[in-house]
């Protein structure tokens, strides 16, 4: 995720370079703001999809875990079920 925010921001630099005067046309600076303005949209709805994924991804497994503490809220855990709650909570870190 890093290196692709890092190469959205080289393309944005490259687009700010192409508004000094070393492109004369002004149809095509217009052309090159339109294109940092799609690429700067892209890399903003891309992250906050990924934003949503993770935080909903967290939010179902909250929720399940919720269900089945209330679920077995007299039972005690499955060794294989702890396990993999625990495992998963250290990936979270």
């Amino acid at each position: 995720m890093d290196l692709f925010n890092e190469f959205f921001l080289l393309v944005s630099i490259y687009h700010m370079m192409c508004f000094t005067p070393y492109v004369d046309d002004p149809n095509t600076r217009d052309w090159i703001g339109i294109s940092l303005i799609a690429c700067t949209s892209f890399n903003v709805i891309l992250n906050l999809v990924i934003l949503m994924f993770f935080f909903l991804k967290q939010s179902w497994f909250d929720l399940k875990e919720k269900y089945y503490k209330f679920k077995n809220r007299n039972a005690t855990p499955n060794r294989a079920d702890q396990a993999r709650i625990d495992a998963y909570r250290l990936q979270q870190r």
